[in-house]
């Protein structure tokens, strides 16, 4: 599936795209409130600011993938792969990051959830 195509299926009401692969795709600034890409593969993904308030992305593979500025508050991520992921003043407040991957996270400082500090790996 492309870009284009999810960003149309979800204007359409559409809000389960698990396993999908959505490898290198970009989704900038995109809004998925809501929606479900439980299992879905986003390596190499561009999703800088975007909107992922209340999303399930419980397995989720984020390898390498762009999350600059994300709002993930909400977010179920357990059991995610962020390795090599770009988490630059995302939002994290009240997401589940049980089991969640960070091995080789790009992080300029340190990423706070709440009052749970998380270091680089």
């Amino acid at each position: 599936m492309n870009a284009q195509e999810l960003l149309q299926r979800y204007a359409a009401g559409e809000r389960d795209f698990n396993t999908t692969d959505l490898s290198g795709v970009q989704l900038r600034e995109v809004n998925l409130r809501g929606s479900s890409l439980k299992n879905a593969i986003l390596f190499k993904a561009d999703l800088s600011g975007a909107n992922l308030v209340d999303v399930n992305l419980n397995g989720v593979i984020f390898r390498q993938a762009n999350l600059t500025e994300v709002c993930l508050a909400g977010a179920k991520l357990a059991g995610a792969d962020l390795s090599e992921a770009k988490l630059i003043n995302a939002d994290l407040s009240g997401a589940n990051l049980w089991r969640v991957t960070l091995k080789k996270l790009f992080s300029r400082v340190p990423i706070w959830i709440e009052q749970t500090c998380i270091r680089r790996i």
